[in-house]
């Protein structure tokens, strides 16, 4: 599905930017595919005016539409085009006989939605038998917390092989804050000072706390603010949400929202914002 409709901004169910993020990223993987042999097919959403689909989304990807046609940056290579009218690849579709015929080694699925139209590949490519792919950096979703729990699901119930085109995917390396910022004494008097007056009035409101990038960078740190967080954070009461590690970010996007109680990180603000700082290269 890496649609325009689903990938240029202005159409109902516009993606985002973390869509749109891919897009090198799956170049990159077609590229490679492409010369080593590969068949490469696009499933595309294909709806007709009246579709039942439309009583959930928005009239989308409608069949003579340009929402309906693969987005520039990918039309150019070699694939064939496959219309869909549901989430699944398969069901109603020729792909089925073609993978028959083909008898591949392995299907690498990506593309957007994670949570949607690539579960739903996985899960029927799997269900078939087949060996599967799915690169993380060339799969995205407009909701990141429905994105991660695809991926946990297809790693952990569909039995697919989770990848990364551009990274290594070893695990990586163990970081421990140190005790000066654990014990609070890094952190803005601002920020102190704010969790004494919660402490002493005997509240602890959960709070939304979000970093971003002053400019365009590689953001580096983030392993060492999740370490951090790790240590500070009550089980279970929180919610965190990061851009991984070496990703490239543009100005002003976040790369960094904690939900909590304010008193679990309030004082860790500043070392947060200084560790991604540093390790970035940018200032605070």
């Amino acid at each position: 599905d890496m649609l325009k409709g689903f990938l240029e901004e202005g159409y109902p169910l516009y993606c985002g930017e973390s869509a749109r993020r891919i897009i090198p990223n799956i170049q990159r993987l077609l590229e490679r595919e492409l010369a080593r042999g590969s068949t490469v097919f696009f499933l595309c959403d294909h709806h007709a005016p009246d579709d039942p689909e439309f009583s959930m989304f928005p009239p989308h990807a409608i069949e003579g539409t340009a929402e309906a046609e693969v987005i520039p940056e990918l039309a150019n290579y070699k694939g064939e085009v496959i219309p869909k009218k549901t989430y699944s690849s398969f069901f109603g579709t020729p792909l089925e006989e073609k993978l028959k015929k083909l008898k591949p080694k392995k299907v690498i699925v990506c593309g957007v939605c994670t949570h949607i139209c690539v579960l739903y590949a996985v899960a029927d490519a799997r269900i078939r038998g087949y060996e599967v792919e799915v690169p993380v950096d060339c799969v995205a979703s407009f909701d990141e917390k429905s994105h991660h729990f695809a991926l946990d699901y297809m790693e952990n119930t569909l039995g697919a092989k989770l990848t990364n085109l551009v990274t290594s995917r070893a695990k990586p390396a163990k970081f421990e804050p140190l005790e000066a910022v654990l014990s609070g004494e890094t952190a803005d008097v601002y920020f102190a000072r704010t969790v004494e007056i919660l402490r002493k009035e005997g509240i602890n409101p959960v709070a939304t706390m979000e970093f971003f990038a002053g400019r365009a960078g590689v953001l580096c740190g983030m392993e060492e603010v999740k370490a951090l967080l790790a240590r500070v954070l009550p089980k279970g009461k929180c919610e965190v949400w990061a851009l991984a590690e070496g990703e490239a970010i543009k100005g002003r996007e976040v790369v960094l929202r904690i939900t909590a109680p304010y008193q679990s990180y309030g004082l860790y603000e500043t070392a947060i914002d200084g560790i991604l700082a540093h390790c970035s290269g940018w200032a605070t």
